[in-house]
């Protein structure tokens, strides 16, 4: 069930995670944990991530906060201790794991349509009017970013999508291109790139390009002709510029003064003013780590030291708007230091090593693949959302009892 309400409402998946702590309590079972943990190195390094983020508390001036911070990202020590305890390595336990998110995915997108068409929809004196813009919005839409994606936020959202495309490859794949369910696999994967469009993430398309260009090379490797691929590959990053061109959000258009719309080369003006608004919150960040390289300033502490900075470098809107630094591997930086972002990135590459000595690493790639992209240009652990959604997957893939 935890993994089912990910993508519809994260509450609700909280509300299952103490049944988890409780069932481990009640086992009695701590010494097969314990002895679990030492013989995995994976859930070793994510208990160890956590218990980074308790210690950072003790040198945080703003600990009530830190120890907040600290209860949100409690998922990197549950969900490891709990499979290590009663998960074993079973391909079909996790495809059925998978199966359950996709299913969750499916139902979130369908709630977010029925939703953007409740609003758009309305009963006039001539009759049924459909209309998707909010009144005095202009530029906004209920079938665009987060006036659709009204139940997570459209990056988090936009993330769950791109890994059931992930999901959806793997189930393609394990029907060996003969099932009839191939072709609605197919058809779901162009659902979820169209539910990306409606998103309007740039990260979330860029991560669904990557992902099906792989995709379709690891389907069709050794099936098709070198110019097939060559022509699949060039096709699907085309196709993805032309929706992200098409999309309202991004080829933004601004009302002048004379109540003329003009663009202003809208797909190159609104990409390069939203990088830069990233470039503004990133060139913040040396001076703070400069300050604390080590541990940093704790996770109490970090985000007043964000706030701080923008305040001297006249930032007066990411002041107001509390933003954070959009990038986890600078957030992760700022607060634990050099040690918090070495243990970072051990949890992404660590990994590797050991899917690619596997036949079946695709999804398990593809997993790390999409988050790095989203590490890079959001905080994704400062939403629980986009915590539990990496402790539960990282412990699913990579922390289970080892079968002799």
């Amino acid at each position: 069930m935890i993994v089912f309400f990910i993508p519809i409402r994260i509450k609700l998946s909280i509300i299952f995670i103490p049944l988890l702590v409780l069932c481990w309590l009640l086992s009695g079972d701590w010494k097969n944990s314990i002895e679990g943990i030492r013989n995995n190195r994976f859930s070793q390094l994510l208990i160890f991530f956590w218990f980074l983020h308790l210690f950072s508390v003790l040198y945080s001036i703003n600990w009530q906060y830190g120890l907040l911070d600290v209860q949100e990202k409690l998922s990197f020590l549950v969900f490891p201790l709990f499979f290590i305890t009663y998960s074993t390595s079973n391909r079909i336990k996790v495809i059925n794991i998978l199966k359950i998110f996709l299913l969750g995915c499916l139902v979130s997108s369908i709630v977010c349509i029925t939703n953007a068409f409740h609003n758009s929809i309305s009963f006039g004196a001539s009759g049924l009017v459909f209309n998707p813009i909010p009144k005095e919005v202009w530029w906004e839409n209920y079938f665009l970013y987060y006036r659709f994606s009204f139940l997570n936020h459209p990056s988090y959202l936009s993330m769950f999508f791109t890994f059931s495309i992930a999901i959806l490859f793997l189930l393609i794949k394990n029907n060996q291109l003969t099932n009839k369910f191939t072709l609605l696999y197919v058809f779901t994967i162009l659902y979820f790139t169209f539910m990306n469009y409606l998103l309007s993430s740039r990260v979330g398309l860029f991560a669904t390009s990557v992902v099906e260009v792989i995709g379709f090379i690891w389907i069709f490797y050794r099936r098709v002709s070198i110019l097939l691929k060559i022509l699949v590959v060039s096709i699907i990053p085309i196709f993805l510029i032309v929706f992200i061109g098409m999309n309202k959000r991004i080829n933004q258009i601004d009302k002048t003064n004379s109540n003329i719309y003009e663009s202003r080369t809208s797909l190159n003006y609104y990409v390069s003013k939203v990088f830069d608004e990233r470039m503004e919150i990133w060139r913040c960040i040396p001076p703070l780590v400069v300050e604390k390289p080590i541990f940093g300033y704790g996770v109490g502490d970090a985000k007043p030291a964000l706030q701080k900075e923008y305040e001297k470098k006249g930032l007066i809107d990411n002041l107001k708007l509390k933003y954070n630094a959009h990038n986890q591997f600078l957030e992760t930086l700022v607060g634990l230091g050099f040690i918090g972002l070495f243990s970072l990135l051990l949890l992404l590459v660590y990994p590797i090593f050991m899917v690619v000595r596997k036949k079946n690493n695709f999804i398990e790639l593809m997993f790390l693949g999409i988050l790095s992209i989203n590490f890079l240009f959001e905080s994704i652990f400062e939403r629980v959302t986009g915590v539990i959604f990496f402790a539960l997957f990282y412990s699913l893939f990579f922390c289970f009892k080892e079968i002799d």
